[in-house]
């Protein structure tokens, strides 16, 4: 799967999480959403956004009720796309 890189959280003491290389520093917010049918295209390289508004219209709609819900926290990914 590739390089893997090591790093360590501050708690619970002695706790080790293994992110792919380069991660987070090459995370990026995506302009719009994108689609993939992942048994199909596992390399995620054909964007069926387009080709199936319902299905993004579902999903955004799962989101909104879902997001009804939570207490809204700061961002940690925002941050660190900031950063770069």
């Amino acid at each position: 799967m590739g390089k893997k890189a090591t790093i360590s959280l501050s708690e619970p003491k002695n706790s080790r999480v293994e992110y792919p290389a380069g991660y987070p520093e090459k995370m990026e917010k995506l302009e719009s959403v994108q689609l993939f049918h992942v048994q199909h295209d596992p390399s995620e390289r054909f964007d069926l956004a387009e080709k199936h508004p319902e299905i993004i219209q579902e999903i955004e709609h799962l989101v909104s009720e879902h997001k009804k819900g939570m207490v809204p926290i700061k961002s940690n990914l925002e941050k660190r796309i900031s950063q770069k």
